[in-house]
């Protein structure tokens, strides 16, 4: 590994935030789902019938929340390690998703492995 490549590496572990925030925030699907939902109600009439935002999105918006604040304030420390902490969040909630999608599948007698490597 570069040298790069390990102060890169240092910064991000420096930067993750999620343990001492997981305690103030708790479990990061229920926090995303709870702020999705919230979304939900803020923007019903701008959304269309049978659509909702999910956790994943509510970690994009913080995102973009935190990318909105950078254009103003290019050198803001916090909130690039916001961003890099809200991606780590999407990735968990990507993979819990995942799992809980294969869940559904079993319990519905689906093989999502076997159908998609079966062709």
């Amino acid at each position: 590994m570069s040298k790069a490549n390990k102060e890169i590496t240092k910064i991000i572990h420096e930067a993750i935030k999620v343990i001492e925030r997981g305690a103030d925030y708790g479990d990061p699907w229920v926090n995303h789902r709870r702020i999705a939902d919230l979304m939900n109600v803020v923007f019903e009439t701008k959304i269309k019938p049978g659509e909702w935002f999910t956790p994943q999105d509510a970690v994009m918006f913080a995102t973009l929340q935190k990318i909105g604040r950078l254009i103003q304030s290019p050198d803001h420390v916090d909130s690039k390690e916001d961003i890099i902490n809200y991606q780590g969040i999407g990735l968990y909630l990507d993979r819990v998703k995942k799992r809980a999608d294969a869940a559904k599948d079993i319990i519905l007698g689906k093989n999502a492995w076997k159908d998609e490597h079966e062709s």
